[in-house]
């Protein structure tokens, strides 16, 4: 046995909940029977933990809503070798929820689950940062998520690994019956399935999207959708394999885009080094498009990686950049500056404003509408309000609230010091930096000067530093940047 990481406790004992809100966190728990924690209270959170278990579910939830689950290493230790899948499927998942509405799951990496996360009769769920690796069946199981009468969950910034020698996966992203699941940002790579695909939506699961996801060496399939209204948009499929992997031949001939359902729509969706050229799409519904091209240059993007600390019990996974900032500051508050303005309020409406500040310092307060919010010089607060609105602070040291819309942050040479504080890095609420193409020519770039100094993310340009606060380096993505 390993030895317990410093800040957990070690522990060999199952834990049942027993009261509404109650925590588990902070263990390094091992059991060889049985499922490892029950959870069947409302509002629990399980938090920082390493959980090994042998023979049962690692964590399941049942009849229990609103439970969080996070920063977590959920390990199989006991699983079987080779392309062979475990006795019976369902009995080693990692998450398993039940009847559960509103749970949400966020910096959780699975090795060798059964199946990843199961969800059944449990609407809202919000997965976010989930890394599987090599889920091992056997059918009817073997998916990282499957959503089964689990409407209005999403699942974003995801990375699936299957070693084709070690693993036995099934349709790894799995929608049956569930309407408006919303998929988004991730990597799968490798399915050696002769029947699974990436991504599968089946039965009523009309209004269900795909965006901004890559396939890398699948077999049978990349996505595929037999449920009527589904959209894939900005999906991409790499190296797709024909023949045997281990487990028969695949049974669609090596197809990449499947549209059995009605109303089902790709766009903007590509594949490279095709292994059968000549079976990339298919369609057996009505009113389905494809906007597929062949694009022999691109590259998957980059996939989420989780890097747990488990000595800081509350904080979320981060990666530290590869290439180091060049230019840090040389001593980086651990909290943002609080600005100190000393010109006058200038407040807008709830129509659109362009409201600009001088060189003093000011309080501006765009309220309602589409708002623009130019700082000048001084330190300055912004806040956008209502509306969905673009602010810029100038130079100086200022403190940025975009408020509840989406909203646009400028990142220009010049800026000084400028610490967004509510930067909402997905969901409905998007927000998007906007930088020059002379500071940062792409995403890479930024990423290779941003840094984490405690909870937020600094990105650096020679004398210029924008704070993201309450943030994590690896909750950014392209999305979230727009280039001018």
């Amino acid at each position: 046995m390993t030895t317990t990481p410093a800040g957990l406790t070690y522990s060999t004992t199952p834990i049942t909940t027993s009261y509404d809100g109650q925590i588990i966190e902070n263990l390094d728990l091992w059991v060889t029977s049985g499922d490892a924690i029950t959870v069947n209270h409302d509002n629990v959170i399980i938090r920082n933990v390493i959980i090994h278990d042998a023979n049962g579910n690692t964590i399941s939830v049942e009849d229990a809503n609103n439970v969080h689950i996070s920063n977590a290493l959920l390990i199989n230790s006991a699983p079987p070798t080779g392309q062979a899948g475990e006795d019976t499927a369902f009995d080693h998942v990692a998450i398993v929820a039940v009847g559960s509405s509103g749970l949400v799951v966020d910096h959780v990496t699975m090795q060798d689950p059964e199946t990843g996360i199961l969800l059944r009769d449990s609407p809202g769920a919000t997965l976010s940062f989930i890394e599987s690796h090599n889920a091992r069946g056997p059918f009817p199981g073997g998916q990282m998520v499957q959503f089964v009468n689990s409407p209005n969950g999403t699942l974003t910034d995801f990375y699936s690994m299957n070693d084709r020698a070690n693993s036995r996966p099934e349709d790894v992203v799995s929608v049956i019956d569930s309407a408006n699941v919303h998929i988004s940002r991730g990597v799968i790579d490798g399915d050696n399935s002769p029947s699974g695909v990436g991504i599968m939506f089946e039965g009523n699961s009309q209004g269900g999207t795909v965006d901004h996801v890559d396939v890398i060496h699948m077999g049978n399939g990349g996505f595929s959708s037999y449920s009527d209204d589904v959209t894939f948009d900005h999906v991409r499929s790499f190296d797709n394999i024909a023949g045997d992997q281990g487990r028969g031949t695949n049974m669609s001939n090596t197809l990449i885009f499947a549209a059995p359902g009605d109303d089902v729509h790709f766009t903007n969706a590509s594949y490279t080094h095709a292994a059968n050229p000549n079976n990339i799409y298919w369609t057996a519904g009505d009113d389905d498009s494809f906007s597929v091209i062949n694009d022999p240059s691109a590259v998957p993007q980059a996939h989420i990686t989780n890097v747990f600390s488990w000595s800081s019990p509350s904080t979320t996974p981060t990666t530290p950049p590869t290439t180091p900032p060049t230019t840090p500051p040389t001593t980086p508050p651990t909290t943002p500056p609080v600005s100190s303005e000393t010109g006058p309020d200038i407040n807008g409406n709830n129509s659109g404003n362009a409201l600009t500040g001088t060189s003093n310092g000011e309080k501006i307060n765009g309220q309602g509408g589409n708002d623009v919010l130019s700082g000048l010089g001084g330190n300055d607060v912004l806040r956008g309000g209502n509306g969905h609105d673009v602010l810029n602070g100038g130079a100086g040291s200022d403190q940025l609230f975009g408020g509840a819309s989406s909203d646009t942050f400028v990142f220009k040479a010049g800026n000084g010091l400028d610490t967004v504080e509510d930067f909402a890095a997905r969901g409905r609420s998007h927000d998007f930096v906007q930088i020059d193409k002379s500071m940062f020519a792409n995403f890479n770039a930024v990423i290779a000067s941003a840094h984490q100094v405690g909870d937020d993310v600094w990105i650096d340009h020679g004398t210029d530093h924008l704070v993201l606060s309450d943030l994590h380096l690896r909750e950014l993505s392209p999305q979230d940047f727009r280039f001018s």
